[in-house]
């Protein structure tokens, strides 16, 4: 099958990666060719930042955003070691390309040092399409996942969102927690999370289980008032009856309420949770 690849490592898929998608999308179509994305999954931790987003999360979000195959190379040490062009010539080689698309700033190969302009050139010399989209902009910012992890480590959710198009979210499974909660009233689910986080602090969320959503509010940071220093994502799930433990879930975060507080009882922190909870259902 002939293909219109885009080419980039999609952190986080935001929109201006998302306008890149559309346009390959929207060409693939017209060529009766499939819209398939290139990305990484950074399995050693060689990149210089933590990625907001793992490969399988990105993964669905491409396909939300119009990729019809996601194709994930493992980024190793060889991998790293590869020239711009003995990449381009193992995706080629390995799949039928018609069309390249990528963002005026993309790079790849060994020190990153081909770019845009290196896959334009190749693309001409092998016969074939390359597309170079423009910067997409927001309150006169360039949108970009360095400044989406800005906004996350920043609390401002709101902002980042408007950005990610798909609300910022974590998935993955409910494991056994200390349970101080339920000893004072307030059971709450703790996610088994590993990677990026936002800045720690309690957070208007939604909880989806079982094809249902849920309000909530989830606490991502330590426990101060029961002296607890871990760091722990635990969200108390409004108007759910049931066993979470094992479940895959996940959490869509849309507004941040307030930081971490070691308060000086648990009643203290029962009444501000209860506060939390009707800010978290306006």
């Amino acid at each position: 099958m002939m293909l219109c690849l885009a080419m980039g490592f999609f952190d986080c898929v935001h929109s201006g990666h998302r306008k890149i998608i559309s346009a390959c999308a929207e060409y693939a179509h017209k060529l009766g060719c499939k819209c398939a994305v290139h990305t990484f999954e950074d399995s050693e931790g060689l990149l210089r930042s933590m990625p907001v987003y793992d490969s399988v999360r990105r993964e669905e979000l491409l396909v939300s955003a119009g990729a019809e195959l996601v194709i994930c190379d493992i980024f190793n040490e060889k991998m790293r070691n590869t020239s711009g062009k003995d990449f381009l010539d193992y995706l080629t080689s390995k799949y039928e390309i018609s069309a390249f698309f990528c963002g005026y700033d993309y790079t790849f190969g060994k020190n990153a040092s081909c770019g845009a302009q290196f896959l334009l050139d190749y693309a001409t010399h092998n016969n074939k399409k390359c597309f170079i989209l423009p910067p997409l902009e927001a309150d006169g910012q360039k949108v970009s996942a360095t400044r989406i992890r800005e906004l996350l480590l920043g609390g401002e959710i709101e902002k980042a969102n408007d950005l990610l198009v798909h609300p910022y979210y974590l998935k993955g499974k409910i494991i056994h927690g200390r349970g101080v909660g339920s000893t004072f009233g307030i059971p709450t689910a703790n996610l088994e999370c590993n990677g990026f986080l936002p800045k720690n602090g309690v957070y208007k969320t939604a909880f989806f289980a079982d094809g249902r959503a849920y309000p909530s509010v989830t606490n991502i940071g330590t426990k101060p008032t029961f002296g607890d220093g871990t760091i722990s994502v635990e969200t108390l799930v409004l108007g759910f009856d049931g066993d979470l433990y094992g479940k895959e879930v996940e959490i869509e975060f849309y507004k941040y309420i307030r930081p971490i507080k070691k308060f000086g009882s648990a009643e203290e922190l029962k009444l501000q949770i209860l506060n939390d909870t009707k800010e978290a259902l306006c």
